[in-house]
């Protein structure tokens, strides 16, 4: 049997490994929603996202995966992704920005294009309702009819949308923040 001391550097090299261990697991934030993009260009952000993507319960990975896509598609972009390039315009957008901040800003974005369709829809509602002739027959005004309550229908549903689109922001937001 080997007398204690011989045991003691291990047990300090596995003591300190485990208090630095504990240390560094206790660095990154406790809400998800709170880690922080790290694009500084498309191949940081690709390594970062397959990374990160991992500790990110289901409903809020396709939240986010679906947010990162949205800003993505929102950019337009002259030349094609260099995997080197810092000049990236996705990722000057979200590098360094919360998850949180990269969903609310995904919501406003959204807002904007329903905020756009409603109301050209609506203008589209008060074309179709002014365009009504004397001389319409019963099969075209029926159609006009048709249309117009669909059309109406479609407006009720982005609205709604719009509402729980809000309703997330607001749930998103911290408090005594922006």
């Amino acid at each position: 049997m080997k007398p204690l001391r011989q045991h003691l550097p291990g047990l300090a090299v596995f003591g300190w490994a485990l208090l630095i261990g504990c240390a560094l697991a206790g660095c990154s934030p406790k809400n998800p929603l709170d880690h922080t993009v790290d694009a500084s260009n498309p191949g940081t952000f690709l390594a970062w996202w397959n990374h990160e993507r991992r500790s990110l319960p289901d409903p809020l990975l396709t939240e986010v995966d679906d947010a990162f896509t949205l800003i993505q598609n929102s950019i337009i972009r002259r030349f094609a992704v260099d995997l080197n390039s810092s000049n990236d315009p996705f990722c000057v957008k979200v590098n360094g920005m919360r998850l949180r901040d990269v969903l609310i800003d995904a919501y406003l974005e959204k807002n904007n294009f329903l905020l756009k369709r409603i109301a050209l829809a609506t203008d589209n509602l008060a074309a179709i309702t002014n365009n009504s002739s004397n001389d319409d027959n019963a099969k075209t005004e029926a159609r006009r009819d048709l249309v117009l309550k669909r059309q109406q229908e479609i407006i009720t549903e982005w609205k709604a949308e719009l509402a729980r689109n809000e309703a997330r922001i607001a749930e998103l937001k911290v408090p005594g923040e922006r």
